[in-house]
């Protein structure tokens, strides 16, 4: 094989561009398939044909490679000759007399050239043509020859070739688009997220950083050359070698420069300073030169592919040919350019606030810092009203910082106010604190009252533990400032505040300052009695957040609904979150588990959306408890360990203290209490009396529980933790066997029967009161109370669908009923067969031993009878051939649409396959027109749409799409889609029709599905659905291909008949198929029919 290029980098990716190739070799068994290979500089075409010709290789398939040149003195038919040469010495011993002759008569060579490859056609070959773009006018009027009038040699010719090369060369870019139209095309597309992943797998140690994998794509914008030099400069050099252009690819930038007119390169170098896309008039404005100048110096840009025509907008094709001409600007020049653009800019009728502000700020010290901040204000509210929260606290920021400068005190004030509440409504807690802080400078610094009332409120709102304490001081600072007495608004949300962060329980569960937060709400009360509903409104939120025990319970239902009177129109994430937050949270302590899911999955959208860790983390820890509170234990175990990363370096105590207990909740259940029993119990809080109440140590399990009765008498029923000691107290007293304090604990927890017992905040459903209580009446010797009580937490579980609480609450019966009594046996059976199903090892020992020997038996039976049996796996189904509907994991009708987004994005994945989709890019092909802020807040809707449509109930164990920051992806584990099913079915077929062992069933199945319609029917136009749409059908005719061989094979003539004439109907220009189709009519002799 001659001139094959050798790669210095793995090959990754390009599976479905190999698998195209490889069903252009396969047709090629029956005659010459040309394929060409087309793309901008760098995109792999050369790398995709070196890897599919090596595979090819190995099996022994002879490929003849040939290398185009610009070179001069280079013969014509140059890289024939190297393929020749390839085929060996004798072949172009016997061609070369006539490929020296003169080029203006060339037939005699291209007739030769047939001739050679005629006389070696006993096999199938592949001959590969290396950058057409630079062949001679004679190789490129050869390959139209052959592929013209040679179309009987078994040959593959793969041609690669620049996309924008040829404009200027008008003889050979009709002679290669000639062929292109009599062959097959190939673009390779830009490597994703999952092939730089890959590449930078090959290439360092360990898993690599998914940021410096983002980071990479961004800057290569899935160029394979750009993305190969940039990991290698990350592996030189490390992440911080990104911010630099590497050699390798300013040279390849340079290489396409040069050839340019000076002129030209010098406008590129002006019109790298606008951005990625420019407009004619306005890179006029800035070289100082006519629109018709600058059309002119352009043209050669254009037409080499460098530049790009989009409407009305110029754009550089390639992010690094911008930043490589801006980076050679001299720093003086690039400023001075940075200035006039933002002049000419700021001075066109359609200015874009954002755009202006970023060349002042580029522009340096050739602009007056005033007129940044004005841009930047300018910029932020641009931001604001469009939703962009978060580049309008960027932005506000800036403003902040230039009026600074200008020594505007008053402006700078409100700048940062405005980046205090934008980066608040992202919900980015740690910035806003930071800039509180500096706020509060700034306002003493003032004297403004108002401007420290909002630096207080800031720091109030945010959950910064690090500096928790600070909030208190700075809020009784800004209440004490003369300019709040007359703001009852203003100071009502300071004292809402203050109670907030002197009442809510501690990481430790106890309280900091209960007289202080008591305070504060006294005088909230009095400000709401004077008719001011924003102060009711946070009367009812101090409340909420201070009142939280069960003696509330009701009332906080009210105060809720008063506290979201006040938000009904805010677009505050954050106050939209804590709204979620306290619906969630009341819901899981009225023990409504659909109603928590509800306002869960809200919450989760909005977390999404937000920036803030803490209640990201949050919303997880929510998911994994309600995941738990359903039976999935060991989900819940992975949504909790994988997600206490978040929160971690925020607070490492809250961290631990929550994913502990949620683990003891699921070790006790499953038996496994010995696994965290090696932890410091101390740092497990009240719940270390439970583990050894569990494992039988009755000594140690008495002495913690004087501990903890002892906790429970600096608290009181209106505190959220006295319930949790309550109900910890009943179950460890009944293993202490004091009966005196289980009825005691009976008598307290009686009131709140109908509640359930969470771990604090973190949402844990540790166990619902009625079983609490049940445990107590058990342990003080009273059956009959104890059995009301169960039945009582049996018919919440089966109501709410808390099966594993359901299974516990079984037992718990059984064990209080007499041994003869007939209800016994089934509870214990049933118990014990959702326990088994749940993997909770401690229910199904505690059935097994309170079931005895001798009632096994029996208990056999009763399982026949009950008919209990193992979950059935569910799945959603897609339906694509034919009609496009989606059936909801456990549902039997379509999933009505609400949004033709949504399901365009589906159908996106499915397109995919189960390979991932960077987010931008799946952002770009449903929203192309908007800017990547609202993109990403519109995909966050669709994707969470998407999840109701294809699990409504909550079916599926984990997310059936599987998304990270970076990616989506459809599991087709979980989700079934038809073309899946179509494509597995043949794949299976036809594998057995090549290993001479044919399976009919499969093959016939691939036909039943590929009759039920074209793929996505509906879609026939869209670029998305093109490449698989492609593949059903061609898979389609080999599915009928193979019938038709297997029932000739087996003398199923009229099977065979039927399969070929399926396939005429399906491409009525097929000759093959009209030729065998006749062929078989006039075996069975059938002879008018085969006419």
């Amino acid at each position: 094989m001659s001139g094959r290029p050798r790669r210095s980098s793995p090959f990754v990716g390009r599976t479905e561009e190999l698998a195209a190739l490889t069903d252009a070799f396969d047709a090629a068994a029956d005659g010459l398939v040309v394929v060409l290979i087309g793309g901008d500089p760098g995109v792999g075409k050369t790398a995709l044909a070196d890897a599919f010709s090596r595979t090819l290789r190995s099996r022994e398939v002879p490929v003849h490679w040939g290398s185009c040149v610009e070179i001069g003195g280079a013969p014509a038919f140059w890289p024939w000759v190297q393929i020749l040469r390839s085929v060996g010495e004798d072949a172009l011993e016997a061609a070369q007399e006539r490929l020296a002759a003169r080029t203006d008569e060339p037939f005699p060579a291209y007739q030769s050239v047939h001739e050679v490859l005629l006389a070696r056609s006993q096999e199938r070959r592949v001959v590969v043509l290396d950058d057409l773009h630079r062949a001679d006018l004679p190789s490129l009027e050869l390959l139209r020859y052959l592929a013209t009038a040679a179309r009987e040699l078994p040959i593959l010719v793969v041609g690669t070739h620049r996309l924008h090369e040829l404009r200027n060369d008008r003889a050979r870019d009709v002679v290669l688009a000639a062929v292109g139209d009599g062959g097959r095309r190939l673009q390779p597309a830009s490597f994703g997220l999952v092939e730089v992943r890959s590449l930078l797998a090959t290439e360092v140690d360990g898993e690599p950083d998914p940021e410096v994998a983002a980071e990479v794509l961004a800057r290569s914008g899935g160029n394979a050359l750009y993305v190969e030099q940039l990991v290698d400069a990350v592996v030189r050099g490390g992440p911080d070698e990104l911010a630099e252009i590497p050699d390798g690819i300013r040279a390849a930038v340079r290489s396409r420069l040069d050839p340019l007119p000076e002129a030209t390169r010098d406008l590129l170098a002006t019109a790298s300073v606008l951005g990625p896309d420019f407009r004619y008039e306005v890179l006029a404005a800035v070289a100082g030169a006519s629109t018709r100048v600058v059309r002119e110096r352009l043209a050669p840009a254009i037409s080499s592919g460098l530049v790009g025509i989009s409407g009305a907008k110029l754009a550089f094709t390639h992010a690094l040919i911008r930043d490589t001409l801006d980076d050679e600007l001299d720093p003086v020049g690039r400023s001075e350019a940075h200035a006039v653009a933002a002049a000419a800019l700021a001075a066109r009728a359609d200015a874009v606030p954002a755009v202006v502000a970023q060349h002042l700020l580029d522009a340096g010290d050739q602009v007056g810092p005033a007129e940044v901040a004005r841009w930047a204000a300018e910029a932020a509210a641009a931001a604001r009203r469009i939703g962009g929260h978060l580049e309008a606290a960027r932005w506000s920021e800036e403003a902040a910082r230039a009026s600074g400068q200008a020594n505007d005190l008053e402006q700078q004030g409100e700048h940062l106010t405005s980046a205090v509440s934008d980066w608040s409504t992202v919900g980015d807690g740690r910035r806003a604190v930071e800039l509180s802080v500096e706020l509060a400078e700034l306002a003493r610094r003032s004297g403004s009252g108002r401007l420290l009332a909002k630096a207080a409120l800031a720091r109030s709102d945010m959950f910064e533990p690090t500096s928790d304490l600070d909030a208190p001081p700075l809020l009784r600072e800004a209440l004490a400032h003369p300019d709040l007495g007359v703001e009852p608004g203003l100071r009502a949300d300071l004292l809402c505040g203050l109670a907030a962060s002197l009442g809510i329980p501690s990481v430790d569960g106890y309280r900091r300052d209960t007289q202080g937060a008591r305070a504060a709400i006294a005088e909230l009360a009095d400000l709401a009695a004077a008719g001011d509903v924003r102060s009711r409104a946070r009367l009812a939120g101090a409340r909420l957040n201070v009142q939280s025990g069960p003696l509330h319970h009701r009332d906080r239902f009210e105060w809720l609904a008063e506290y979201q009177h006040l938000l009904t129109a805010s677009s505050n994430v954050l106050d939209r979150i804590k709204r979620l937050y306290w619906a969630t949270s009341l819901a899981f302590e009225s023990g409504e588990l659909p109603d928590a899911d509800r306002s869960l999955r809200e919450w989760e959208l909005l977390a999404d959306r937000s920036a803030s860790v803490f209640w990201t983390w949050r919303a997880a820890m929510a998911r994994a408890s309600l995941s738990y509170a359903q039976g999935r234990l060991g989900l819940a175990e992975e949504q909790a360990v994988t997600r206490a990363d978040l929160v971690a370096k925020l607070h490492p105590d809250m961290a631990f203290r929550v994913v502990a207990g949620l683990l003891f909740s699921i070790r006790r259940d499953q038996g496994r209490l010995r696994e965290i029993a090696g932890l410091d119990t101390a740092n497990l809080g009240v719940l270390a009396v439970l583990v050894a109440a569990d494992l039988g140590d009755r000594a140690e399990t008495r002495r913690l529980l004087k501990a903890t009765v002892a906790a429970l008498d600096v608290t009181g029923p209106d505190d959220l933790h006295w319930l949790c000691l309550l109900s910890v107290i009943a179950v460890a007293a009944e293993v202490a066997h004091d009966e005196e304090r289980c009825r005691w604990a009976a008598d307290q927890l009686d009131p709140y029967l109908g509640q359930c017992v969470v771990w604090g905040r973190s949402y844990v459903l540790a166990i619902p009161v009625s079983e609490a209580i049940g445990i107590a009446r058990r342990g003080a010797g009273q059956p009959s109370e104890a059995a009301d009580a169960f039945r009582h937490a049996i018919g919440w579980a089966d109501r709410v669908g808390a099966v594993g609480f359901g299974a516990r609450a079984r037992m718990g019966l059984a064990s209080v009923l007499a041994a003869g009594d007939p209800e016994r046996v089934p509870l214990v059976v049933e118990a014990r067969a959702t326990a088994g199903r749940l993997d909770m090892a401690a229910t199904v020992a505690e059935a097994e031993a309170l079931l005895g020997a001798a009632d096994l038996d029996v208990a056999e039976e009763v399982v026949a009878d009950l008919g209990v049996a193992a979950p059935v796996a569910v799945s959603a189904r897609v339906r694509t051939l034919g009609r496009f509907e989606v059936v909801g994991a456990g549902c039997e009708d379509p999933a009505h649409w609400s949004s033709r987004k949504a399901r365009d994005a589906l159908k996106i994945m499915i397109c995919r396959r189960g390979r991932a989709i960077p987010r931008e890019e799946l952002i770009d092909q449903l929203w192309p027109n908007v800017t990547l802020s609202v993109g990403r807040s519109r995909l966050s809707v669709v994707l969470s749409l998407l999840r109701v449509a294809l699990d409504p109930e909550r079916r599926f164990a984990s997310d059936p799409l599987r998304a990270d920051r970076q990616c989506v992806a459809l599991d087709l584990d979980l989700v079934a889609v038809d073309v899946e099913e179509l494509l597995v079915h043949a794949s299976k077929g036809l594998s057995s029709v090549r290993q001479a062992d044919p399976d009919p069933s499969e093959l016939e199945e691939a036909a039943r599905l590929a009759e039920l319609g074209s793929f996505l029917a509906e879609d026939p136009y869209a670029d998305f659905a093109v490449p698989l749409r492609a593949t059903v059908e061609r898979t389609h005719r080999d599915v009928l291909r193979a019938l038709t061989q297997v029932g000739v094979r087996s003398g199923d003539a009229a099977g065979a008949s039927r399969w070929l004439a399926r396939l005429v109907e399906l491409d009525p220009d097929d000759p093959l198929a009209h030729d065998a189709l006749a062929a078989q009519l006039e075996v069975e002799g059938r002879l008018g029919a085969a006419d």
